[in-house]
């Protein structure tokens, strides 16, 4: 039977944002399911003109969800119990915005969206625009680290290495997304836009790792 030796590599790379990815939701509520409708579509082309108005390509602008609901609330009755009452229908709606990284049009944008009439609950990430380069390179990174060890280990061994016997590795998800991030609820947005938003360092690089099990024969 061979000899063999065992060693997990790893990899780790850090690579600069270089995408906004904006998420925004909106809720319109009325008693009137075509007038809580009509808020929504308002708020929809605010967004959209806020958008334009960024100087961002406005195909650039996704719905990603879309809904409609219902709205109760809690009332006293004529006894002093609460009960749910029936008061309207609540249309929400979630966007999707990704542009290059540019921190006076996020800004500009921010500010826009702010003094709309929309008032989105809103988040910000920074993320790569070609995710699976990084990837890749971190589980090349992964390989050298673990020949490397491997070379090291027979070699205080007395040994030389000899075939690759095999490989274990576990496909993961890994998001490319910086750990920094923003957020805005829809309170927080007008008075953002009064004093001027402005984003004034560069988002933390995004870190990816990866790892794998090789195996050897040495000889």
């Amino acid at each position: 039977m061979p000899r063999t030796i065992t060693v997990r590599g790893t990899g780790k790379i850090s690579a600069k944002p270089d995408l906004i990815a904006v998420s925004l939701t909106v809720e319109a509520k009325d008693p009137d399911y075509a007038a809580a409708m009509d808020k929504a579509d308002r708020d929809a082309e605010a967004i959209s003109d806020a958008v334009r108005v960024a100087g961002i390509e406005e195909d650039a602008l996704r719905m990603a969800d879309f809904s409609v609901r219902a709205d109760y609330e809690s009332v006293h009755d004529d006894r002093g119990n609460w009960k749910n009452v029936f008061a309207g229908y609540a249309v929400t709606r979630t966007y999707q915005l990704r542009f290059p990284l540019d921190a006076a049009v996020l800004s500009a944008l921010l500010g826009n969206i702010g003094a709309s009439e929309a008032s989105p609950q809103l988040s910000v990430s920074f993320v790569l625009s070609d995710p699976e380069k990084a990837k890749r390179e971190a589980l090349e990174a992964a390989v050298r680290d673990a020949r490397e060890k491997a070379g090291l280990l027979a070699a205080a061994s007395g040994c030389a290495l000899g075939t690759l016997l095999s490989v274990e590795y576990s496909v993961a998800h890994r998001d490319a997304v910086s750990a920094t991030t923003f957020a805005a609820d829809e309170a927080a947005m007008p008075r953002m836009a009064k004093a001027a938003f402005r984003m004034n360092a560069a988002p933390q690089d995004v870190e990816i790792a990866d790892n794998a099990v090789f195996t050897w024969e040495i000889c």
